[in-house]
């Protein structure tokens, strides 16, 4: 690993967008409880989780709470890591297709 030769510590920002890979584009198969879409989220985060590790970093997580309410366990390993949790909504609606009364 590469450290920085200087004396004062290095503030690091580094945010993630913690959703699944059907999140972004695939509104039908966000709420569906019988989707057959793979999982990837957990296994995912927890290789992303050893890399920052290695390297002391920290990164603010920004959670759906789709991904919250499936898997507590890995929002909890995040947050006992030292990371924080922030809010991503809950299904990651795109705001151009919500109407003013939903934003609103």
């Amino acid at each position: 690993m590469l450290f920085s030769m200087r004396k004062e510590k290095m503030i690091n920002i580094f945010t993630v967008d913690l959703e699944e890979w059907f999140h972004a584009n695939y509104k039908s198969l966000i709420i569906d409880e019988n989707s057959t879409c793979s999982n990837r989220v957990v296994e995912n985060t927890m290789v992303l989780l050893e890399l920052l590790d290695s390297y002391r970093a920290q990164a603010t997580f920004f959670v759906l709470g789709y991904v919250a309410q499936r898997f507590p366990k890995l929002i909890k390993t995040i947050s006992d890591m030292g990371h924080e949790i922030a809010s991503h909504g809950y299904s990651h609606e795109l705001i151009y297709k919500q109407n003013r009364k939903k934003v609103f």
